[in-house]
């Protein structure tokens, strides 16, 4: 059945806001969490909050004399450094999303660090498709907004 909203109000409420997702592990396990969805509020203000890195810039001269700025985005540690951000940005979105589920660490990007470095690989990927996958969130979205954050700075 079809449910006609009136309001977005209607969105905000518990039965649309939070859901249950379930991994497979490799051996056969079923492991069920409680998650939030996230909302395009809550994604936009992690991105400003994050740190995320420049690329090297240098200044030249053009044929005219006037000072130009070249920035170097395929500078190799510059990509290294955005690869790391964007690690820790969906760390974090992934642990913004869990309800009642202990994280190790006393700062966010510790959390982000632990998920990242501790837990297996295999939990960490299903864990991000389906978070992303219910919440709505498409990563090539992600991608363009990270895009447009850093041209902004």
């Amino acid at each position: 059945m079809v449910e006609q909203l009136t309001s977005l109000t209607q969105l905000v409420g518990k039965q649309y806001s939070s859901g249950d997702i379930t991994l497979e592990a490799p051996n056969g396990d079923e492991l069920a969490f409680r998650v939030k969805f996230i909302t395009e509020g809550e994604v936009r203000k992690l991105r400003r909050e994050m740190a995320w890195p420049e690329a090297p810039t240098t200044f030249d001269k053009d044929r005219k004399g006037k000072v130009i700025r070249i920035t170097n985005e395929n500078d190799a540690g510059f990509k290294e450094a955005l690869e790391d951000a964007n690690r820790v940005f969906s760390m974090r979105l992934l642990l913004m999303s869990l309800i009642d589920v202990e994280t190790p660490g006393e700062t966010p990007e510790e959390q982000a660090a632990y998920l990242s470095d501790t837990v297996p690989a295999w939990a960490v990927v299903q864990l991000s498709d389906k978070i992303m996958a219910v919440s709505g969130i498409q990563k090539a979205a992600l991608d363009a907004e990270v895009e447009e954050l850093q041209g902004n700075r």
